[in-house]
């Protein structure tokens, strides 16, 4: 559910104005009655996760709409009604090895290439990056531009991750991540940039006798190995 609320009566339209006077006159946009804007907004999205334990990697891929009775937005009269935002997005979570003479302290890296494709008429965007963890730190870097075609690589802004895990228990941690939206334009000196802080409390269920283990195992791995099941070793 959705509430919009306009206090409209310290802004200044155009229709106010006098080139001499000023301020002369009642705008025909002010109401004294202009009531909230309450309206329900549905959204849908469906995700799908595969894990393959042999090749070390998890494949993603998402799909989702947004506003998708397209809801009236507007205050007057003369309806508005939202277009549907569409977003598709897929990635690959891969295991990396540190190799090292010695095998118990091999060290282990996550790399998570993968890009966003959104679309919500009449503007689109599209986003190339890639995470890049070593426990306990967590990095990634992407790039956003306007168009899939035309714009394929002039990129309008950058998004940096740094980001830590903290171990809670053994089936139980906790992320923050760090984000900063930055503009690769005029625009960035009047805008700042955006930051973000994310905080995910991660549980994995227990590994069951005889199962085989995602990899939420390998962070948990404290010396980088899994010991897989005999059956998978055959």
């Amino acid at each position: 559910m959705n509430i919009r609320d306009l206090k409209d009566k310290n802004f200044v339209f155009t229709d106010q104005l006098d080139a001499i006077h000023g301020v002369v006159q009642q705008s025909a946009f002010i109401h004294d009655n202009l009531e909230p804007k309450v309206y329900p907004d549905w959204n849908v999205g469906v995700v799908y996760k595969q894990n393959f334990v042999r090749k070390k990697i998890t494949p993603t891929i998402g799909f989702s709409a947004s506003h998708i009775f397209r809801p009236n937005i507007s205050y007057m009269s003369n309806k508005f009604r939202l277009p549907v935002k569409y977003v598709f997005h897929t990635n690959v979570l891969t295991q990396v090895a540190f190799h090292k003479d010695n095998v118990l302290n091999r060290k282990f890296a996550f790399l998570s290439p993968g890009f966003v494709y959104e679309y919500q008429k009449p503007f689109q965007t599209f986003t190339l990056g890639t995470g890049f963890d070593v426990y306990p730190l967590r990095t990634g870097i992407w790039f956003r531009n306007r168009s899939v075609v035309s714009d394929l690589y002039k990129y309008n802004s950058v998004v940096v991750l740094v980001g830590v895990v903290i171990p809670i228990s053994l089936n139980h941690n906790l992320m923050i991540d760090y984000t900063y939206d930055s503009t690769i334009s005029r625009l960035e000196f009047a805008s700042g940039g955006a930051h973000e802080i994310t905080l995910i409390y991660n549980i994995s269920l227990p590994e069951k006798k005889r199962s085989v283990p995602c990899y939420h195992e390998w962070w948990r791995a404290k010396r980088g190995i899994v010991h897989y099941p005999k059956q998978m070793m055959q």
